[in-house]
């Protein structure tokens, strides 16, 4: 499985080869996202024959992740995180 958080939060799951918005299970009309208290953050995946999770860099690496939420652990094959790629000022 393929996805994608996009820089606002919410995630995306590739499904018949395009990505769409994932909708909340628990409250209609929102989609689910990182506001969510139960939106974990995406961690490396050890599977067997997955990239070595100690390799440089690894966090660069879209391959193999896991990403827990409300009422499952997703495995995906790739997940782009695309917050990982802005800047905040505080």
């Amino acid at each position: 499985m393929n996805g994608k958080i996009i820089k606002s939060g919410t995630l995306f799951i590739e499904r018949d080869g395009k990505l769409k918005s994932q909708g909340c299970p628990t409250k209609a009309d929102s989609d689910c996202g990182d506001w969510c208290a139960l939106f974990g953050e995406p961690t490396i995946s050890k599977w067997i024959g997955g990239p070595d999770p100690n390799e440089k860099d690894r966090e660069l690496n879209p391959k193999h992740w896991n990403l827990q939420l409300c009422r499952r652990t997703l495995y995906f094959d790739e997940l782009i995180d695309e917050r990982k790629h802005t800047t905040s000022t505080l």
